[in-house]
C-alpha cells in the first residue's frame, strides 16, 4: 500500500511539472525577437522558434527584425551649397541586428527608432554635402538655380554613394543594417511655408514693399537661411528662372535633375522619367570640410557662393 501511494504521488508530481513546463514554453514568430524581463529588468531576448521561460521571466515586447522598406524618411534642415534649407526624402531597405543594440534600443518602438535614424543621418548628410565642392559658375550675370541646390542638382549619385557608405557604418553600431545599394534620394522639398511665400510672390510684382515682405516671409519659413541664398532665390524669381519656377510649382524636385540657365530637364513629383545625360561640370579643387556639429543642428556654408556687391545692394534695398 505505501508503495502505491508513493507511486501515485510521484505521478502527480510529474504531472504538475509537465503542466508547469507546458505553460512556460513559448514560440517566437519568424522575423521577430522577443524581449524578456526578469524582476522588471531585461534578462535576454529570444530568437525565432520555441524557447523556455525561466522562473519569474516574462515576455514584454516583440521586435520585428526582418528586412523592411523605409520609405521617404524625411531629413529636415539640410543646407545646400547655395544656403537653401531643404528637406531630403530618403528610401532604403534595412533589417535589425538585436545583438548590436543597447538594452534601451531593444525597447524602442517604430517611432523612436525612426527618430534615431533621422538624428544620425542628419549629421552625416550635412557633412557629406560639405565634402563636395560647388560646380563652376557659367554665367556670373545670371542666378544659376542648379548651383543654389548643389550638390543634389549635379552630384546626386555621388552624394548617394557616400551617404550610404557612412549610413551603413553609423547605423550598424545601433543594430540597424542597411542593405547594400538600396539607398535612394527620392526627393528634395522646400519648407511648405517658403513655397507658400514664393507662390504668392509669383503673382505680384517683386518690387518695393512686396519684395521686402517676401524676404521676411522666406526668412521666417527657412530659419538659418543665408543672405546669399535668400537674395539669389528672389533674383531667380524676379528673372522668371525656369528651374526655380518648376521647383516652386512642385514644392521641390527630384535630385540630379539638370537645372541649367535657359534649359531645364527636371522630373516632376512622382515622375519616373530619366533626365537626359548632361556633361559633368569641370572638377574644382577640393574644399576642406568643417567638422560636424555634435548637437545635430545644421548650418549653411557661406564660403561656397559669396555675396557680390549686387547681392548686397538688393538685400539692403529690401531691408531698409
Amino acid at each position: 500500500m505505501p508503495g502505491i501511494l508513493i507511486g501515485v504521488a510521484f505521478v502527480a508530481v510529474l504531472a504538475v511539472i509537465a503542466v508547469y513546463a507546458a505553460t512556460r514554453i513559448r514560440t517566437v514568430e519568424e522575423g521577430y525577437v522577443e524581449v524578456l524581463q526578469q524582476f522588471d529588468k531585461m534578462s535576454r531576448y529570444a530568437e525565432p522558434g520555441p524557447y523556455f521561460l525561466r522562473p519569474f521571466e516574462e515576455p514584454v515586447r516583440s521586435v520585428y527584425v526582418q528586412q523592411r522598406e523605409v520609405a521617404d524618411l524625411e531629413i529636415t534642415g539640410i543646407f545646400t551649397h547655395g544656403g537653401i534649407m531643404v528637406s531630403v526624402l530618403l528610401s532604403y531597405q534595412m533589417h535589425l541586428d538585436p545583438a548590436q543594440m543597447t538594452t534601451g534600443e531593444l525597447y524602442y518602438d517604430d517611432f523612436a527608432r525612426e527618430d534615431q535614424q533621422r538624428r544620425i543621418i542628419k549629421l552625416i548628410l550635412q557633412e557629406v554635402v560639405r565634402e563636395f565642392p560647388p560646380p563652376p559658375s557659367t554665367n556670373s550675370d545670371r542666378v544659376d538655380t542648379g548651383r543654389l541646390f548643389s550638390p543634389f542638382s549635379f552630384k546626386a549619385a555621388e552624394v548617394r554613394q557616400r551617404l550610404e557608405a557612412q549610413m551603413r557604418t553609423a547605423l550598424a553600431t545601433h543594430g540597424m543594417v542597411i542593405s547594400q545599394d538600396s539607398l535612394l534620394i527620392s526627393r528634395l522639398n522646400l519648407p511648405p511655408a517658403m513655397i507658400d511665400a514664393l507662390v504668392r510672390a509669383k503673382a505680384m510684382d517683386l518690387t518695393g514693399t512686396a519684395e521686402k515682405e517676401l524676404f521676411e516671409r522666406i526668412r521666417a519659413a527657412g530659419a538659418g537661411m543665408t543672405d546669399m541664398g535668400l537674395v539669389q532665390m528672389v533674383r531667380a524669381l524676379r528673372n522668371q528662372d525656369p528651374g526655380m519656377n518648376t521647383i516652386v510649382a512642385n514644392g521641390g524636385f527630384v535630385p540630379d535633375a539638370r537645372i541649367n540657365a535657359g534649359q531645364i530637364s527636371m522630373p516632376l513629383a512622382g515622375s519616373t522619367a530619366t533626365p537626359p545625360p548632361v556633361p559633368p561640370p569641370t572638377p574644382q579643387p577640393s574644399v576642406p570640410a568643417p567638422s560636424a556639429q555634435s548637437n545635430g543642428t545644421s548650418t549653411p556654408d557661406d564660403r561656397f557662393l559669396p555675396l557680390t556687391d549686387d547681392h548686397m545692394s538688393l538685400l539692403k534695398s529690401v531691408q531698409d
